[in-house]
């Protein structure tokens, strides 16, 4: 069974294992400094790894078991509570959300307390008296089914305010609230406030790589309108910009759209709410860059790339992968770099350095841009700098055949057409403006030469449990 699948993991009650599938959600949010910052990261490692992230509190899930399983069954029979108290229900109409559920489910009473008693029994965070609201739940035009559910949970303190969650829920369309699945969890940004973070979820209840059977649930209270990207493309009249199509999706509630959507659509996963983009959280499969990169690549090292990219230069499922590598860097770091080009000839490209994995905060460093048609592929050089304590340095995708490249005085080796330069900071180089990076062959012969980008300054930290993981086969920038 793969992890995406709907059903349980095999040998645990489905309650027990979607209580042990939070608490990995959880713990990884946690320990991030900046939580929100790496969700399409997170949702991607629940959605391919969600068996390694049950594997890794199986320590807790013994220590915890009698715990767990004795409040699953003490809950499971339990009576889904009374409506909201008229504080809460002024709370959510507050916070842009509907004071009943909306969506095709609406009246189904039989489902939604099912469903609702589901949620109840696998939070044992969600003590009796706290809320399970569920704000919507239907079906998407028998492609799934979902759900958007507010909930509940005892803070730091038992007598301190309420935590409250907002999650998303994906299953098979006309299907049991048994089988549900949760896809999407977010706190809100304080202790006692209700999430009003606009997000889009694109989703499917079967295979994530099959394209079509696409659907988009998107929360976003107090909004009018949300459109979603349909088609997207480099504008050749402004080559530092994208062009494209979008429409809007018909509300399915207060602060709620549930839709189907193309395959199209489900590949580039962009919506955007009164034209301002959102924050938008895909199982589309991303790009296979192990097909492009030197024989030998260790393919887990390309998902580095992962949402490294500034959003306007994204490349989109218009635009194909040329070329991919990953080189040796600061020890134990690496440099790695991508290329895409577009049915235009245009070029993107990514380059990625960081900091050793290890034990604590790993350091990411990140430069992108465009590069004119006309090049063939293994002819296109891309360059940025960043500053790093006294030095500068550059990060170089070289055209093939050099073997060397030189930055003012420094030199440095060239692999897999990828190199590191340190030029130190002894008053020579320009602060505003890099040198030119000249490459060479070996006879030492000049073959190119390009003037990197300034980077986009400072690192972003990760912590350890936030280092990318996969196979380099869905990388999305």
């Amino acid at each position: 069974m793969k992890p995406t699948d709907s059903a349980p993991e095999s040998g645990l009650p489905s309650d027990l294992a979607l209580r042990l599938h939070r608490l990995a959600v959880a713990s990884t949010a946690e320990s991030r400094p900046f939580p929100r910052l790496d969700t399409s990261i997170r949702r991607s490692r629940i959605t391919r790894y969600g068996g390694l992230a049950l594997a890794c509190v199986v320590a807790l899930a013994v220590i915890a078991v009698e715990v767990l399983a004795g409040g699953a069954i003490d809950r499971a029979g339990q009576p889904v509570p009374a409506a909201p108290s008229p504080k809460i229900v002024a709370a959510l109409k507050q916070a842009g959300y509907g004071t009943t559920t909306s969506g095709s489910l609406r009246g189904d009473r039989a489902w939604l307390d099912a469903f609702a008693a589901q949620v109840r029994s696998a939070t044992p965070e969600v003590p009796d008296d706290g809320v399970v609201q569920v704000v919507a739940a239907g079906d998407i035009e028998g492609r799934a089914r979902f759900a958007v559910v507010l909930l509940q949970t005892t803070g730091a303190s038992v007598a301190g305010p309420r935590n409250w969650t907002r999650e998303i829920w994906l299953g098979a369309a006309g299907g049991p609230a048994t089988a549900m699945r949760m896809v999407q969890s977010e706190s809100g940004n304080a202790p006692g406030e209700i999430p009003v973070d606009p997000v889009a979820y694109f989703g499917k209840a079967t295979d994530p790589r099959k394209l079509k059977d696409a659907v988009v649930v998107t929360a976003a209270p107090g909004a009018d309108q949300v459109f979603v990207t349909s088609k997207k493309h480099l504008d050749l009249s402004d080559p530092g910009s994208y062009g494209g199509t979008s429409h809007n999706l018909r509300k399915t509630g207060p602060g709620i759209w549930a839709a189907a959507i193309t395959p199209a659509e489900y590949s580039i996963s962009e919506m955007a709410v009164n034209l301002a983009p959102i924050r938008s959280v895909t199982e589309a499969p991303g790009f296979d860059l192990s097909a492009v990169a030197p024989p030998g690549t260790d393919p887990t090292d390309l998902e580095w790339l992962t949402d490294r990219m500034d959003r306007d230069l994204k490349p989109t499922r218009t635009e194909v992968p040329v070329y991919a590598a990953a080189i040796p860097d600061r020890r134990k770091g690496q440099l790695v770099a991508a290329l895409w080009r577009s049915p235009a000839g245009i070029y993107v490209y990514s380059l990625v350095e960081h900091d050793p994995a290890g034990s604590g905060p790993v350091r990411v460093w990140h430069g992108n841009g465009l590069r004119p048609a006309g090049a063939q592929p293994d002819a296109v050089m891309a360059g940025t700098r960043i500053e790093d304590g006294p030095a500068y340095r550059y990060l170089l995708l070289a055209p093939e055949g050099s073997t060397r490249v030189r930055v003012g005085k420094v030199t440095a080796a060239v692999s897999h057409r990828l190199a590191v330069v340190d030029v130190p900071d002894d008053g020579e180089e320009d602060g505003s403006t890099p040198s030119p990076a000249e490459f060479l062959d070996p006879n030492g012969t000049v073959i190119g030469r390009i003037r990197p980008v300034l980077g986009d300054g400072a690192a972003t930290e990760l912590q350890e449990d936030a280092v990318p993981r996969g196979d380099g086969t869905s990388v999305r920038p």
